[in-house]
């Protein structure tokens, strides 16, 4: 049987789009099988691009979501199928500007494939951050980054979102960080406003008005903040 290939599976916005954002669903550790349009992680992620897609509506903004090979991990298999969609992508929109949002596994794909210069925001939730990952992280310089971590997350580490922006803030990407909202690794307590601040943040870095640094996020309801670095005791 011939190995099954990347493919962009989901897809809302207009046809000639002015900017495109690529999403990245989260998956497992371990996992050869295909993931699942019904997957939780395919769904939740789901669910944010079609929050993005009706912020960026009156602005052009298509958004396309990715479709691994393989739903786990497996020392790095959707690296390489995310750096197959910013290909596809660009080949068939070239010259737009280009967003991601990756969900726990999909945002430490996201992360590694920021080196990528058709790349102009980047949205992380809930990230899987391994330390080993920091050395491969590297940005170009203005990236608009926007990290997204639940306090109550019991699944990944906050503290890696931590460590995270303050390493992509050292090589020169603008980064905000929300870090304390009370939610777990679903992030479904406070959805709406996890997706909010993040189509907002992605309909800001990628509009007509992208020159200009985009507007912090909004502080949301019980604690959320925009953290300016990571504190190393934490």
């Amino acid at each position: 049987m011939a190995e099954p290939s990347p493919e962009l599976w989901w897809a809302r916005g207009p046809a000639d789009p002015r900017a495109v954002v690529l999403m990245l669903h989260g998956g497992a550790e371990n996992g050869t099988r295909r993931p699942r349009r019904y997957d939780p992680a395919v769904l939740r992620a789901r669910v944010v691009g079609e929050a993005v897609a009706r912020a960026g509506s009156d602005d052009g903004l298509r958004v396309e979501m990715l479709r691994y090979r393989m739903l786990g991990w497996n020392e790095g298999s959707s690296v390489s199928d995310a750096r197959w969609a910013l290909d596809d992508l660009a080949r068939r929109f070239p010259g737009t500007p280009i967003g991601v949002f990756g969900h726990s596994m999909g945002g430490r794909t996201a992360l590694l494939v920021l080196d990528d210069p058709r790349l102009r925001a980047v949205v992380t939730a809930a990230t899987w951050v391994e330390l080993r990952d920091l050395p491969a992280i590297r940005p170009h310089a203005g990236l608009d980054a926007l990290l997204l971590h639940g306090a109550w997350d019991r699944i990944t580490s906050r503290r890696g979102s931590l460590l995270a922006a303050d390493h992509l803030r050292a090589l020169g990407a603008r980064v905000a960080l929300i870090d304390d909202i009370r939610d777990g690794h679903g992030m479904l307590l406070r959805a709406r406003t996890w997706h909010r601040t993040a189509s907002e943040f992605l309909r800001d870095a990628l509009g007509p008005a992208a020159a200009r640094p985009p507007m912090a996020p909004e502080p949301g309801p019980r604690g959320g903040r925009k953290s300016r670095r990571a504190d190393s005791n934490r």
